[in-house]
This record gives structure tokens, sequence and C-alpha cells, in this order.
């Protein structure tokens, strides 16, 4: 047998391994976009903003599939690119200074006690 020919004309490089294993994440991703196209369809930018924005904050939602369904529906022509990307890159600086807020305040009250306890 010639090297690197498996059994019933297989390669053992791995390629058969990898191919199914793009099959099944492209199959993922698929099923992500079909879950979330109704979301899109009913509140068009405003789902991928809230989205993107909350998940900023840290709150799990589906973000990426959303901004992965609207980038598409913007390739055919029914949402607009540059809105899209101005809507979700403010979303996601408030969603982020958000966080960022809320640590501040905690790590100053938190310092505020601290100084307060007797050494």
């Amino acid at each position: 047998m010639a090297p690197g020919a498996g059994a019933a004309g297989k390669s053992d490089d791995g390629s058969g391994t990898a191919l199914d294993h793009r099959t099944a994440a492209l199959q993922r991703v698929e099923r992500s976009l079909e879950q979330v196209q109704p979301l899109l369809e009913g509140y068009g930018y405003g789902a991928s903003v809230v989205s993107v924005m909350v998940e900023g904050v840290g709150i799990p939602l589906p973000g990426q599939a959303l901004l992965m369904a609207s980038s598409l529906e913007a390739a055919a022509g029914r949402m607009n690119i540059v809105l899209l990307l101005l809507f979700v890159t403010a979303a996601a600086i408030i969603g982020d200074r958000t966080v960022g807020r809320t640590a501040e305040i905690g790590n100053r009250s938190t310092c505020s006690e601290l100084s307060a306890l007797p050494v």
C-alpha cells in the first residue's frame, strides 16, 4: 500500500474528518442564522443594536449571529451597511462603557468603605 493511503481509498491525512467538522460548523452557523432571522425581520436594526449592546454588558444574547444575519441582509440590499456599522459600533461602545462605569463606581465605593475601616 502506498504511503498515506488508507483502507477503502481514504487518505490518512485527516481531510475527511476536517471536511466533516467544516460541514458541521457550517450547519451550526446556518441554524443560528435561521433562528435569528425572525428577530431581524421584525425589528431590523434595533435587534442588532440591542443584542450587541446587551452582549457588551455581559448578558449572553445572539449578537454575533444577528450581526452576521444583518450583514447578509445588507449584502442583499435590504439594509444599509454603513448605518448598520455605525449603529452596532455605537451599541458596542455604550455596552462596554456601561460595564466600565459600573465597575468604576463599584471600585470607588469599595475603596471608600475600606478607607473608613480602622487600621
